[in-house]
Formats: C-alpha cells, structure tokens, sequence
C-alpha cells in the first residue's frame, strides 16, 4: 500500500432520493435512515472510499462521505453503510485506494434502512487482515519491527480543528476502538539554537518530564538551526519558557507558538499497527496517523 495512490478501481450507481438539500452539506442529527450498499472486491485487502454528488450535471462535484465498510467472512462481499442524504438524486461510487493492478469493484446490491448511532469512516476490514511485516515495504516503516521501538497497539490520531471531542469519541465508540483523548491540552513552539549542538539540545529537552517530540526543524532555512518542540499534556507556557530559559544556547521564537493540537490515542490489535495507520489517516476527521513511540510521554 503507497499512501495516496487512487483509483485502483471503481463502482458507480444512481439514485432518485426524493429531498431537497446537498448531500455534501452536514446531516441533520434527527436522521435515522441508512443506506446500505453492497459490493465486491475481487483483489486484495484494501482501503474503500464512498463518494456522492447530487447534482445530475456532468461536472458536478464529487464528495467524500463516511461509510462503515465490513467484509463479510468469504473476504469478497462487503456492505458500506452510509446517512441517507436529503437530496433529491443522488450518484455514488465505491473506490479502492491502492495500486491499480486489482481486478474491478462490482455492486451487487442497494437499500435503505433505519438506523441508529454513529457511522465509523474507516473500512474496518483492512486493518484487521493485514500483518505489519506485510506493510514493511514503504519507507515510513521500514526496519521498525527488529527493534519494536513504537509502543505496540497504540496508533496516535491527529484531527483536524473543526472536529469536537464529542464526536470523535462518538466514531471510535461506533468503531469499536478503545479511544484515549487528548484534546486540546499540548503545544509546539519553536527555538533557534544560538550556540551547542541541535542533538544535544534535543537530549536536554526530552530529559526535562514535560516535552513530547523535539525535532530539527527546516522552517527558517536550511542554514539556520532550530528546533521544534511539542510540549506534553503536563506543560504550561510558562514551564516551557523556564525550560527555555535554563537551556542555553536555545532561543524560543514565540510567534510560532501553537497550542490545542486535537489528537489522541487509538488502542488497535498488536501486529496490525501499520495498516490502521494506513486506514486512519484516511479517515475524514483525521490530519494524520502515526506510530506512539516508547518515548513519547503522555
């Protein structure tokens, strides 16, 4: 699997849906109706997409939807369940994201429902089927299992400002994912380093109980040295700037201060860890996935 590579097959169909409003706009909360489509995947465990669009033109705008996608226990029929959309015509289709070399997707079957609760965006089915040694060909995760320096069945999830805790907890729960929240309680501020060296500095840092990452950063310049420090749900702004100050050699740069990054903790089965990073950072509400390492401190 190669992060971002599309189109390796799609399924489309229509429907007369009978609203009024754009599908891409937010789903009331009252709405109970589903919709369940069926089909098949011939090729290998893969990520799924849905996507709709309501206008009938030609050129109309496709959208990225959430659907819950299962596989059934043959590992060729799946069901992608999605809200009904009030509109009044609506186009779906089903992508697999992966290579292009799998045979084509095919839909066996379409209806609508009622239904309750909150629909997961991630296709649950892949992650569950594929080993970490099967994904150890891309780069980001080559040579990590000889030395299992991430925490095993942790995956770290960082969403995007829009997204409420509220509903996040909400999706994991409806996922069935044992989620740790994390919002919004760390910040990053960046340092130019003055004198000293940039990985001793970043010894120092890490050694202080109340920084998360510290990281060379190439933001001012390939000629300039700096640091990029993620303090820990522990940090205040002040403690931060003590730090700063009992360092010499670092000089915080304040305009860069960030705070309230929305992310938290995805406890997944150990061994599967690379695909649902792969699955996650899929996901709608997600800015990205990525290992919890050993030393990341909480």
């Amino acid at each position: 699997m190669k992060r971002g590579v599309f189109l390796s097959g799609v399924a489309a169909f229509s429907l007369l849906l009978g609203g009024h409003t754009s599908f891409c706009q937010e789903s009331s909360p009252s709405s109970s109706r589903h919709l369940i489509i069926r089909f098949r995947d011939p090729g290998p465990p893969a990520i799924h997409s849905v996507q709709a669009r309501t206008s009938d033109k030609p050129h109309g705008v496709w959208c990225t939807i959430p659907a819950n996608i299962s596989l059934s226990e043959d590992g060729f029929h799946y069901k992608a369940t999605l809200e009904m959309p009030d509109a009044r015509w609506g186009m779906f289709r089903v992508k697999r994201l992966g290579s292009g070399d799998s045979p084509p997707l095919t839909v066996s079957g379409v209806e609508a429902k009622e239904g309750d609760g909150a629909i997961f965006p991630v296709d649950v089915s892949y992650p569950s089927l594929v080993k970490n040694e099967e994904l150890m060909g891309e780069r980001r995760f080559e040579g990590l299992i000889p030395g299992v320096d991430f925490a095993p069945g942790k995956v770290i999830v960082g969403f995007w400002q829009s997204v409420s805790e509220e509903e996040v907890v909400a999706l994991f729960e409806a996922g069935g994912l044992p989620f740790e929240s994390y919002f919004p309680r760390i910040f990053h501020v960046s340092c130019l380093v003055t004198s000293g060296e940039v990985p001793d500095h970043i010894e120092t840092l890490m050694a202080s109980g109340i920084v998360l990452r510290a990281e060379r950063t190439y933001r001012y310049g390939a000629d300039v040295l700096a640091i990029t420090v993620t303090f820990n749900v522990r940090a205040t702004p002040a403690m931060a700037e003590e730090l700063f100050e009992s360092i010499e050699g670092l000089e915080p740069d304040w305009s860069t201060f960030l705070q309230a990054e929305k992310f938290g903790v995805v406890y997944v089965p150990e061994g599967h860890e690379f695909a649902w990073i792969v699955a996650l950072e899929h996901a709608p509400f997600s800015r990205y996935a990525e290992l919890s390492y050993i030393n990341y401190r909480w």
